[in-house]
């Protein structure tokens, strides 16, 4: 049944599944319908579908740039035409509401037009960047040149995730299995310390403090050496602890990924799907592509950038 549904699906989709995808980038912030459906998760699936041969990636990417562009544009002329009395005398009937509002203004006051590009990849910013910017009255052409920076990059980053994620499918599953499993043990864990700590709070804390006592007198210097470690506000304290265990850690995990190339293990496939992956998309429009995208980040274009 549920293949039958797909093969009628998945014809439509060749077709009709860019202008979805460009109509919820588009209604995301021009019509605030991010806060229903983050459009992120709307490119996520383009690329997934993309990576099994039902849309083409390149068409994916700029698509979702363009409705995310345009909607911004969208976004920052309404704002910028009914101002902000409009929206909280308005705002709850399409889901606006002050505080965002204030807080999206707190975030523009202090990070001006870059709010516009990073508001991108926050999804509760990303509703109200282009409107806070069209109320404050920020200049279009500055406003555009951070609008198209964030779209391109916006689209790219979540479509080539989505491609991914499509092409390593099998080797993910597995993962998500054994995290599901973890996840289930480590809750439950959690949970029964939570109410045995509770209930048992006051005998607890007076069990902490025997231990305590008893050290500080029996190895006063070890013990006193051992607290400090984990004294959250001394560098050389919580963080130099956390540093040296992320350092183990790592070491541990670059041994396993050593012995899983040795021979070969689940990591070894994994390396050799994301090789296949990059060779797959490798096209001579890619390529340009990302070398302007390169580009953008050179000393002319970001101090030029910077002065706007």
């Amino acid at each position: 049944m549920e293949k039958h549904i797909l093969n009628i699906i998945l014809p439509h989709l060749n077709h009709w599944g860019y202008y979805v995808l460009f109509l919820m980038t588009f209604l995301e912030t021009s019509a605030f319908l991010g806060f229903l459906v983050p459009g992120e998760s709307m490119v996520v699936i383009a690329g997934l579908l993309a990576s099994r041969g039902v849309l083409e990636l390149d068409d994916v990417i700029w698509v979702a740039s363009l409705g995310a562009i345009m909607g911004d544009t969208a976004g920052y002329f309404i704002g910028r035409r009914f101002g902000e009395r409009f929206f909280l005398k308005y705002g709850k009937y399409f889901f606006f509401k002050k505080e965002y509002l204030d807080e999206a203004k707190g975030f523009f006051d202090k990070h001006g037009g870059k709010t516009v590009f990073f508001g991108r990849f926050m999804a509760w910013l990303r509703a109200f960047a282009p409107v806070v910017a069209g109320i404050s009255r920020m200049p279009y052409p500055r406003f555009l040149i951070f609008n198209i920076l964030g779209g391109i990059v916006w689209a790219t980053a979540f479509s080539l995730l989505g491609y991914f994620i499509g092409n390593s499918w099998d080797i993910i599953k597995i993962y998500l299995g054994r995290l599901g499993v973890f996840a289930f043990v480590f809750g439950v864990v959690i949970i029964f310390f939570y109410f045995f700590l509770t209930k048992r709070k006051r005998l607890f804390k007076e069990k902490i403090g025997w231990i305590n006592r008893k050290l500080s007198s029996q190895m006063p210097k070890t013990w006193a050496f051992i607290k400090a470690r984990f004294n959250a506000g001394s560098w050389y304290g919580l963080n130099l602890t956390m540093g040296i265990v992320l350092f183990v850690l790592a070491l541990f995990s670059f041994g396993e990924i050593i012995e899983d190339l040795i021979d070969k293990e689940t990591l070894f496939y994994l390396d050799y799907r994301i090789q296949g992956f990059v060779e797959g998309i490798i096209r001579p429009e890619i390529t340009r592509f990302m070398v302007d995208m390169t580009n953008l980040g050179g000393v002319y274009i970001t101090v030029t950038t910077a002065g706007v």
